[in-house]
């Protein structure tokens, strides 16, 4: 995300994700280009990613945004193979209520939420990235009826169970 948005001086970008499993980059924040980098340690737990999103929002606040775009990554999630990270349900849960509240507050309401990382394709990941966008967890963000509905997709694996969105 920060190499498609750096240079665009009308986006902020904030990017927590686990280190060293970034590749190369992500480790330094760039103020004068609004981007900002919340490299966490194997280990971390959900308060640690709360705290970085807390801050991102303090920061992403100031920037005056008028939409939110949230990439939902599952691969925070503590039985995620590649990473080291320790998130919870709750945690991801957590993060859409704050981000929705935010979104409430600065922005009109206007979020778009998209799936991202996570290697757990039969169980976590499409729970967790895909289910970030669905109610209740941005219930009160919506003011009636949303303008355009986008069915989730989830992929069609191979003995995966069925799931409907």
């Amino acid at each position: 995300m920060e190499a498609l948005t750096a240079d665009n001086p009308d986006v902020m970008t904030a990017s927590i994700h686990n280190v060293p499993l970034f590749p190369g980059t992500g480790y330094d924040d760039d103020p004068d280009r609004q981007v900002w980098n919340y490299p966490l340690e194997g280990a971390a737990t959900g308060g640690a990613m709360l705290a970085a999103v807390d801050d991102a929002l303090v920061r992403a606040a100031e920037s005056g945004p008028d939409v939110v775009l949230l990439a939902a990554g599952a691969d925070g999630h503590r039985d995620d193979p590649l990473s080291a990270l320790r998130y919870d349900y709750e945690h991801f849960a957590s993060t859409a209520t704050r981000v929705a509240q935010f979104a409430a507050r600065h922005c009109e309401r206007r979020v778009l939420v998209g799936g991202a990382g996570g290697y757990q394709p039969l169980t976590h990941t499409p729970d967790l990235g895909g289910g970030a966008a669905r109610p209740p967890r941005w219930a009160g963000l919506s003011r009636g009826e949303p303008r355009v509905r986008l069915p989730l997709m989830h992929a069609r694996i191979e003995g995966a169970d069925e799931r409907s969105s």
